[in-house]
């Protein structure tokens, strides 16, 4: 069980024993050298909710580090993503310095390309313009977009298991989970970048004018 003073003067009675990422979070907020801000505070908290917070730091893998890469990537905008991933790298070193992780868990999470600056870019470059969609054309975006937000804590599941099955750098179950995952994010963000610019009209008066959500006879 390793501990860890509070500072040179504690007595053994004071020591802290961290063996929980919880407890180890807390220890690390409280005893930083620099205080932490919000954001750092919030990043790491988020990490340590996914891998679970009464987990034992010893039995954290590198291979559950790579896969909440993946996680970090799909809501994280390329923008803001070197920082956020500095704090996070910040306290899995303070996990090794002070040996309560087994190894360098730092140098497995690496920033991933990010599909949300993509997203938020084509907005930007739509705003202003419309897209004209039936009223049953915009429900059934509504209804997709419910089925993927529900698909997604499954595929999340299932990128969790296939990580702990193995060396991440040989996993195909785990690669064919990162991509399922990435595909289905790239379409939550499509579909609600499409509702977000909307324009829903009449379909009946439309003519012979075709727009999304409308059926073709061909």
């Amino acid at each position: 069980m390793t501990k860890i003073k509070n500072s040179e003067e504690n007595s053994l009675e004071d020591q802290l024993e961290l063996t929980d990422l919880t407890s180890a979070f807390k220890y690390y907020v409280q005893n930083s050298p620099r205080k932490l801000n919000n954001v750092a505070q919030q990043e790491i908290g988020r990490m340590v909710r996914w891998i679970g917070p009464e987990r034992e730091i010893k039995t954290i893998t590198p291979s559950e580090i790579g896969a909440y890469s993946d996680e970090f990537a799909k809501r994280t905008s390329t923008d803001t993503a070197p920082q956020k991933v500095a704090y996070i790298k910040k306290f899995l070193t303070f996990l090794k310095n002070n040996e309560l992780s087994s190894g360098n868990l730092a140098s497995h999470l690496r920033m991933k390309k990010s599909n949300v600056g993509k997203i938020t870019k084509k907005l930007e470059a739509t705003k202003g313009e419309e897209i004209n969609l039936t009223e049953a054309g915009y429900k059934d975006y509504e209804k997709q977009l419910k089925d993927y937000k529900t698909e997604m804590p499954k595929l999340a599941e299932e990128v969790r298991k296939a990580a702990a099955d193995g060396d991440i750098r040989e996993n195909a179950p785990l690669d064919a989970a990162r991509e399922k995952i990435e595909m289905v994010n790239s379409k939550i963000y499509e579909i609600e970048a499409i509702l977000k610019v909307a324009n829903i009209i009449d379909s009946s008066s439309q003519g012979d004018q075709i727009v999304i959500g409308s059926k073709v006879s061909v």
